[in-house]
């Protein structure tokens, strides 16, 4: 666990932009909290996406066409299951894709992303030198800057921000101001 009590990675990813959400978990409960909050985040994004890509169901309002989920114990493959009820209900999901047991492959983006994040968190503790339980700070820390780092995933390859805002990393504006190595005191 780390020290504000979490034990759970929810690593959601927008297939249109690559922008990956990284939210560490008390509990797996507070997923759908958090799938509140991505949606209330991707909400704010709108009117910068080019309209051609967003999903609109026959009442107007935006819902998720997709969503992807590993053989997690939380999802069932079940009729009136209540995790899927909830997604339908609230977030508008109409097509569940469910991985088999031990098949990692079909989830493909996703996995990618889980892949750099654990790569991502074991680089950032060994390399800081902190204790393990901070290991949900750097997921928040990893989390912004996958949201400003250019991809080759994206046209041009531009960062999650560029793509979704049309603004451009600038090194000088954006990072080297709050700039400190993971693990050292702030001023």
């Amino acid at each position: 666990g780390s020290i504000f009590g979490a034990t759970n990675i929810l690593i959601a990813v927008d297939k249109y932009s690559h922008h990956c959400w990284l939210l560490p978990a008390k509990k797996r409960s507070d997923v759908r909290r958090f799938l509140l909050y991505i949606l209330e985040d991707a909400k704010r994004m709108l009117p910068h996406i080019d309209p051609c890509h967003l999903k609109f169901n026959n009442t107007g309002n935006l819902y998720v066409e997709n969503f992807k989920v590993d053989n997690e114990s939380s999802f069932r493959k079940v009729v009136d299951d209540p995790m899927q009820v909830w997604l339908k209900d609230h977030l508008g999901v109409t097509n569940f894709n469910f991985t088999p047991k031990g098949s990692h492959a079909k989830l493909g983006l996703a996995e990618r992303f889980v892949q750099r994040v654990k790569a991502s968190l074991r680089c950032g503790i060994w390399d800081s030198g902190l204790k393990l339980m901070y290991w949900d700070r750097l997921l928040i820390l990893i989390s912004q800057m996958y949201f400003i780092m250019p991809t080759s995933a994206n046209h041009n390859n531009k960062s999650p921000k560029h793509f979704l805002y049309g603004q451009p990393t600038d090194f000088e504006k954006d990072i080297l101001p709050y700039f400190s190595p993971f693990g050292s005191v702030g001023e």
